[in-house]
């Protein structure tokens, strides 16, 4: 389930609680829905800023004696593949800001770039990293992700040059998430000690942070997902269960200032948070949206009513 807010499209696949069709294609600009016919079963990996490309991933298939993925990238207007390999285990891929070139996370190598011109390989340090732990600052073309080895360290990989940089940086324990705020020009870290923390000024100023192990109502492990509002004022984490708890609580917060400004209690049957919306919401797994400050679920499934009568 991908959901690109600046161009206001997703991709939803087939095996949600509401969908047993295939892979969609959403617009929610003007409320259409197209059905991937010849992808009924792929897996959606990322869509381009300008809507045009789709990176898809198939379900494992046996390619010269081991596991591989086939993983293609499509233009959406012409339906012409305009990449495909079978060559990894992929699990996860992004576009640089001019789609160029893409970053790609897979089984037993480094994360490595390719250029889709030319097919040039860029590898990152020999190190496992992961892209869905890190975060890409388009204006700068560049990817920043904590490192799986190396407590409090992320590495900075540049599209525009090829190069990586590490980068130390003052928390406790290792990084697991982080995430970037445009708006603010302020980075989110999540550490694996259930701290959340907020640095602005390339790493040089900590704004704030959290220690949910001192909440009174203590979780016991935060999600590595860290969520925002489309006008990224505010951030969404959740926790898997609390001591009071079993079903777990969000937390949505005041990038500013660290408060917590709501507290909501999961329940059985409402369903975890799967995706970012629009405004101040979160898309819930069972295709309804929440709002992050009220808790307030939406009355309707706004992904299937799309899809089905888009």
């Amino acid at each position: 389930m991908i959901v690109n807010r600046t161009n206001k499209t997703a991709l939803i696949e087939k095996g949600k609680s509401f969908n047993g069709k295939g892979l969609f294609f959403l617009n929610f600009d003007n409320k259409t829905s197209r059905l991937l016919q010849e992808y009924e079963d792929w897996e959606p990996i990322t869509i381009s800023d300008n809507s045009e490309l789709l990176i898809l991933k198939s379900q494992w298939i046996s390619h010269r004696g081991t596991n591989k993925t086939e993983l293609i990238i499509l233009n959406i207007k012409t339906e012409e593949i305009i990449f495909s390999t079978k060559d990894y285990l992929v699990y996860d891929s992004i576009f640089d800001k001019r789609n160029n070139r893409i970053l790609l996370d897979v089984y037993n190598k480094k994360l490595f770039s390719l250029d889709l011109r030319n097919f040039e390989k860029t590898e990152l340090p020999k190190k496992e990293l992961r892209i869905c732990k890190g975060t890409f600052i388009r204006f700068k073309n560049e990817f920043y992700v904590p490192s799986e080895t190396k407590k409090k360290c992320i590495f900075c990989f540049s599209f525009e040059t090829g190069e990586t940089d590490e980068i130390l940086i003052d928390v406790i324990g290792k990084i697991e998430k982080i995430k970037f705020l445009s708006r603010e020009k302020t980075f989110v870290l999540l550490s694996s000690e259930n701290i959340l923390y907020s640095f602005s000024n390339n790493f040089n100023t900590k704004n704030w942070q959290i220690d949910f192990k001192q909440l009174e109502d203590k979780p016991n492990n935060i999600s590595r997902k860290i969520f925002s509002s489309e006008s990224q004022d505010l951030i969404f984490l959740s926790a898997s269960s609390t001591i009071k708890n079993n079903w777990g609580v969000d937390y949505c917060i005041d990038l500013k200032n660290g408060n917590i400004l709501s507290y909501i209690n999961n329940v059985k049957g409402r369903g975890r948070i799967a995706e970012h919306f629009f405004e101040n919401q979160v898309l819930l797994h069972s295709g309804k949206t929440m709002d992050m400050i009220s808790g307030k679920i939406g009355e309707s499934e706004v992904i299937k009513t799309i899809a089905y009568n888009g």
